[in-house]
């Protein structure tokens, strides 16, 4: 069996952050902020890899836990991030991702 690249490391974690219980001393915030900033690492490892798809697809996951924090101006850009990595070939990907940024960046990008 093949090892796993860091990529994939670096999604499960965040996959494994994002499905995790908050307890006592910590907030769902802080789970989705920790988890965004390692969907954010696996894309760019992703990319690296020149794995656009999923490249893609982890700046979307991260996107939509900034999201759940209210973090719109960091959304927008993994939004835009994702749109970037699926318009290497996966265009109907990349038009969701920038119909979503754009959605974002009229409902007040600047705003946080």
């Amino acid at each position: 069996m093949p090892s796993k690249s860091p990529a994939q490391t670096l999604l499960e974690k965040a996959d494994k952050k994002v499905n995790s219980s908050t307890n006592w001393f910590s907030s769902s915030s802080t789970k989705f902020e920790e988890a965004g900033d390692l969907y954010q690492q696996a894309a760019n490892s992703f990319k690296l890899e020149k794995l656009f798809r999923e490249a893609g697809d982890a700046f979307a996951k991260e996107a939509e836990c900034r999201e759940k924090c209210k973090e719109t101006n960091d959304a927008a850009n993994a939004w835009w991030n994702a749109a970037k990595a699926y318009k290497r070939g996966f265009p109907d990907r990349a038009l969701i991702g920038y119909h979503r940024h754009s959605i974002l960046y009229r409902s007040g990008f600047s705003s946080n």
